[in-house]
């Protein structure tokens, strides 16, 4: 099972950071389906003791695989009509900085350094175009002059992040 699961993901075996077993692997699958799984439930479908299931869980906590639990939120229900993508080029101004700024910066639901220098992939959720032109005029105020390489309105999700592991390609 486990060497399907590898090779499903492509993953190499002599590239894992963390070593998991097969049962570690159902416990991540079952929780990125459904994350407000009871431990109890989670226990019953992998064959563990609660507590038991509980001592793994903690481990892949504390090992950094499972990094939070989170609410999937409906933006557009919650009243955010406008949502983005941005790729941001940094023509003057500190990359560390503005990394910093983007954090900071409400209508940022995400941020990724591209490999581009200077170069970020920004996701904008708010309730109008106005919040782009907001955080634009506050990145000028803040010391940042920033080129738009690329800008993309998302008409509707057709897959939402993070619901089952990525298939990942390591190269050693």
């Amino acid at each position: 099972e486990i060497a399907r699961w590898r090779r499903r993901l492509g993953v190499d075996s002599g590239a894992l950071r963390v070593e998991l077993d097969e049962t570690d692997w159902a416990l991540l699958r079952l929780l990125q389906r459904e994350g407000r799984m009871s431990n109890k439930r989670l226990a019953m479908n992998v064959g563990l003791s609660a507590s038991a299931c509980h001592a793994r869980l903690r481990k892949l906590e504390s090992g950094g695989v499972i990094e939070a639990y989170r609410a999937m939120l409906n933006w557009r229900l919650l009243g955010a009509s406008f949502d983005a993508w941005a790729e941001l080029s940094i023509v003057s101004g500190s990359s560390e900085a503005f990394a910093v700024f983007l954090a900071e910066a409400p209508a940022v639901r995400s941020a990724q350094r591209l490999a581009q220098p200077n170069a970020f992939l920004v996701h904008v959720v708010a309730s109008s175009v106005d919040s782009w032109r907001e955080f634009l005029g506050a990145a000028q105020r803040a010391g940042f002059t920033l080129e738009v390489a690329r800008f993309n309105l998302a008409l509707d999700c057709v897959k939402a992040p993070s619901l089952g592991p990525p298939r990942l390609r390591v190269v050693a």
